[in-house]
């Protein structure tokens, strides 16, 4: 915050005037302020759930320097069968390739025409379970808001809230938006 100390009157309001430089009254300085890039980060399955949570996102994307992050989370290695490890390699990236085209195609299906600018970020996560992922990313990229679909695109994660959800929404440091 930038003020003199005739400024301020504790009784009635903070008026903050920007100095012009140099400013030898400023009591402050912008010198050691740093602005930091705000993250949402969005978790997506690429269900309509997860694309309705990022319609509904709205002008939270207009706030200054802000940026969008979607992240999948790749559950791996993959339940069952007997492929050696060069084998697993293999389909592991085939299935990022694949998933990194299907984010682009996403991002274009919930935006049409009006992307956000700059670009979101997008990112592949490879976990044993999703929340994993999740919360590996929450950790990363420090947003101040996950914004996130009620359910899942699976079956029997649909019954209930969304396993997923549920532990996000248990263990994450900061705000979890859930849109039903």
């Amino acid at each position: 915050m930038v003020s003199n100390e005739t400024d301020f009157n504790e009784q009635t309001h903070v008026e903050l005037r920007l100095p012009s430089f140099p400013d030898p009254n400023c009591k402050y300085s912008f010198a050691f302020m740093e602005f930091h890039i705000r993250y949402i980060l969005h978790p997506t399955d690429f269900s309509d759930h997860a694309a309705k949570a990022l319609q509904d996102l709205g002008d939270l994307l207009q706030i200054p320097k802000t940026r969008l992050v979607l992240v999948h989370v790749l559950e791996w290695p993959p339940v069952g069968g007997h492929q050696s490890a060069a084998e697993l390699e293999r389909m592991k990236q085939e299935k990022f390739d694949q998933v990194q085209q299907h984010m682009k195609a996403y991002v274009a299906k919930v935006f049409g025409m009006s992307v956000p600018n700059p670009q979101p970020i997008t990112e592949v996560v490879d976990a044993h379970q999703a929340y994993k992922g999740i919360l590996d990313a929450v950790q990363r990229h420090d947003p101040f808001l996950v914004l996130m679909g009620q359910k899942g695109t699976s079956k029997l994660k649909q019954e209930l809230l969304g396993s997923t959800v549920k532990h996000v929404l248990e263990h994450a440091s900061c705000p979890v938006l859930v849109v039903p």
